[in-house]
């Protein structure tokens, strides 16, 4: 009885201790995942509007980093944002499974840190098909 109360005690825990999400970085996050077969057409297309900071030291890296070097500047109702943009391309493991995608750093160590992550839908990815992954980020400038 007491592991059954435990289970369902976690269950509800779990969501209250959730990673946390690039907006409360002060950071807004729209993710396309795009799915194309060898000849180019388009299979699938998933957006998503939240995704999950792994390592927050790794993310604020990353968009520094880019802030820097690719940056643009936009502005919506006045307010002013800095459009950071990634592009990755996904593969899968041998079971052409794919249901996350994740966007990191390579750090001076030669360690790829995930800095942000997306869990999504899920889709079957066989070779030789291909899965591009547009990660923009709005910070305010």
């Amino acid at each position: 009885m007491k592991i059954l109360f435990l289970i369902i005690f976690s269950l509800f825990l779990i969501p209250l201790v959730s990673v946390a999400t690039a907006d409360f970085y002060d950071a807004m996050a729209f993710i396309q995942i795009i799915q194309r077969d060898d000849e180019g057409t388009l299979i699938g297309y998933l957006e998503y509007e939240k995704a999950q900071i792994i390592n927050a030291e790794a993310f604020e890296a990353m968009l520094s980093f880019h802030e820097d070097n690719k940056a643009k500047i936009v502005e919506k109702d006045g307010v002013s944002f800095r459009l950071t943009t990634f592009e990755t391309t996904v593969s899968t493991d041998a079971s052409g499974l794919m249901s996350t995608v994740n966007l990191g750093l390579m750090g001076s160590d030669g360690k790829f840190y995930i800095a942000v992550a997306v869990a999504h839908d899920g889709m079957r990815v066989p070779p030789p098909e291909e899965v591009t992954v547009v990660w923009n980020f709005l910070t305010r400038v």
